[in-house]
């Protein structure tokens, strides 16, 4: 998922969740986001040419990759709701911090429907934009546009960058890394085609250090991750990019509005 999903909250699920309030936030979101997005989720269909999908359930591991063809649900309907959902304006402030430093040649991991696009300015030269859906791409075609950005949009995944060793000057990650089903993997790739002086520009939310949060997030992420295109709530972003080789010269923290198990924010 890119970003934190959240939505306004419904009667009977904000009740159902009352006694943990004090770990998610000043309002109960998360029962309604679990029933909304629960609700329009259908079962999976065939697209024509592919192989009906089995109705059998399993729960993968929480590191296992998702399967490569997307469902009725992730082809169809969760672009438009990660578009929606990720407009949010208060989420801008975030984009404008993060990708000023941008310049040159400029890898966007999980560029999603093009939203950081207007954010870009004239030391860039180009960006390039990854993401699975053919959707978004199709978004961020036109954002690009619009913002007079010079793009090329690959239809793909970050663990596997069609791309030149040290070919990139900067990479852009927001709200991007909780859903790729094997992050350091993706983060190696990045740091392959990363110039030696280059550098990673990120946002993402996480693991949160207060107790109470991190349990209800370690707790909720097994059926969050089904509904809301593999987002995990519970990656500690600093560890897997430290692993992967990266330096981080600058980290910060800052809580976003909304539920504490969404909102806790790696940013450097």
């Amino acid at each position: 998922m890119r970003g934190a999903v959240y939505y306004p909250p419904c009667g009977a699920a904000a009740r159902l969740l009352a006694p943990v309030d004090p770990w998610l936030g000043r309002r109960t979101t998360l029962g309604a986001a679990f029933v909304v997005l629960s609700a329009v989720k259908p079962t999976l269909r065939a697209e024509p040419g592919e192989a009906a999908p089995s109705l059998r359930h399993e729960t993968p591991s929480p590191e296992s990759p998702r399967p490569n063809s997307l469902n009725f649900y992730e082809r169809w309907m969760l672009p438009p709701l990660l578009d929606r959902v990720m407009r949010q304006s208060q989420l801008e402030k975030y984009r404008r911090e993060v990708i000023a430093p941008a310049r040159g040649r400029v890898l966007e991991i999980g560029v999603g429907s093009g939203l950081n696009f207007p954010f870009y300015g004239a030391q860039v030269e180009m960006v390039v934009g990854v993401d699975p859906s053919p959707r978004l791409l199709a978004l961020a075609q036109r954002r690009a546009a619009d913002a007079g950005v010079k793009a090329e949009l690959v239809e793909g995944t970050a663990s596997a960058l069609p791309l030149a060793d040290r070919s990139i000057d900067t990479i852009v990650m927001t709200w991007t890394l909780c859903s790729i089903p094997d992050p350091l993997l993706a983060l190696r790739e990045m740091r392959r085609v990363l110039k030696p002086d280059g550098r990673l520009l990120f946002i993402e939310h996480g693991l949160c250090p207060e107790k109470g949060v991190e349990f209800w997030q370690h707790r909720l992420t097994p059926a969050w991750r089904h509904v809301s295109g593999g987002c995990q709530l519970d990656r500690k972003m600093d560890d897997l990019i430290r692993a992967a080789g990266f330096e981080l010269t600058e980290l910060r923290h800052p809580y976003a509005e909304g539920p504490r198990i969404f909102t806790y924010m790696y940013e450097g």
